[in-house]
């Protein structure tokens, strides 16, 4: 059964992955920026490609905890009635 106890270990390693994406995403952004600031005008099109995929997985992880924390006060209510 779910609890509160084993879901804070869960959502705090998704919640560090999500931050550790978003900096990768601006590290990108950054190195992209530059390259075509410099003329290196092919780095473009794969960046954006990542930048998506990184976002997508990013929204699926908030997904799934947005998804477990309803789970979790779905069964509490259950248990309080």
């Amino acid at each position: 059964m779910e609890t509160r106890k084993q879901g804070l270990p869960l959502i705090t390693a998704i919640t560090v992955l999500i931050g550790t994406l978003v900096i990768i995403q601006l590290w990108i952004m950054a190195v992209t920026i530059d390259g075509l600031m410099g003329g290196d005008e092919h780095i473009a099109w794969p960046a954006a490609v990542v930048q998506v995929v990184l976002a997508a997985v990013n929204g699926g992880l908030l997904y799934y905890v947005l998804a477990y924390d309803r789970r979790l006060r779905r069964l509490a209510r259950r248990r309080d009635e």
